[in-house]
C-alpha cells in the first residue's frame, strides 16, 4: 500500500547506484547474498535484544534487495533471482520475528506471524505466472514498505511486540485470504 508512494523517491537514487555498483563488476548475486547476510546478523541481533543494531542491519538488507532488484533492471528478475529474492525476504523476516520473540519470551504473537508469513509465502505466485506477484498483489496492503515499518515498529517499541505483531499478523493472514481468492478467480 505505502510502496507505491515511497517507490518515486527511491527509484532514481537505486537506480543510479545500481549503475556504479553493476559497472564496478559486482552482480545482483552478490547483492542478494550480503542482503541475506545482513538480514541472518540482524536477527541474531533481534535474539540478543540489541534493536538498534538489528533495526540498522534488517533495513540495510532490504535496502540491498532493492539495489539488486534495481541492478536487475525492468524485468530482468529471472524466475531463479525472483525465487531466491522472496525466499531470502521471508527467512529474514520470519527469522527475525522468530528471533526477537525468543530473546523476549513471547510465543503466541510470533507463532501467529509466522504461520501468515508462511501462508503468504505459500500463496505466492512463480515468476513468470500470468497471476501478479504477491507483494505487488491487488489484495495485498502488506507490501514492503508496512513491513520495514513493522520491523522499525518492533525495534523501536520491543515491549509492544506482542501487540505489534498479532496487529502484524492479522494484516497478513487478510492477505493471504485476498490472494488466495484472487488467484482462484484467475485460474478457473
Amino acid at each position: 500500500m505505502l510502496d507505491a508512494f515511497v517507490r518515486p523517491y527511491i527509484a532514481a537514487p537505486f537506480a543510479q547506484a545500481a549503475a556504479a555498483i553493476t559497472g564496478a563488476g559486482f552482480a545482483t548475486a552478490h547483492m542478494r547474498l550480503l542482503a541475506f547476510l545482513l538480514g541472518f546478523a540482524a536477527m541474531l541481533c533481534a535474539g540478543m535484544m540489541a534493536y538498534i543494531p538489528a533495526l540498522i542491519l534488517v533495513v540495510l538488507a532490504y535496502g540491498l534487495h532493492a539495489l539488486a532488484d534495481a541492478m536487475a533492471g525492468p524485468g530482468g528478475l529471472t524466475a531463479r533471482g525472483h525465487y531466491l529474492k522472496n525466499a531470502a525476504l521471508i527467512i529474514t523476516l520470519s527469522g527475525f520475528i522468530f528471533f526477537f520473540a525468543l530473546g523476549h519470551g513471547h510465543a503466541a504473537g510470533a507463532a501467529a506471524a509466522l504461520f501468515t508469513l508462511v501462508m503468504l509465502g505459500a500463496l505466492r505466485t512463480p515468476a513468470g505466472d500470468a497471476l501478479p506477484r504477491a507483494f505487488y498483489h491487488p489484495a495485498s496492503f502488506i507490501g514492503t514498505a508496512e513491513t520495514i515499518l513493522f520491523l522499525i515498529l518492533i525495534c523501536l517499541y520491543p515491549a509492544a511486540f506482542p501487540a505489534i505483531t498479532s496487529l502484524f499478523a492479522l494484516f497478513c493472514f487478510l492477505c493471504a485470504l485476498g490472494h488466495a481468492w484472487q488467484s482462484l478467480r484467475a485460474l478457473k
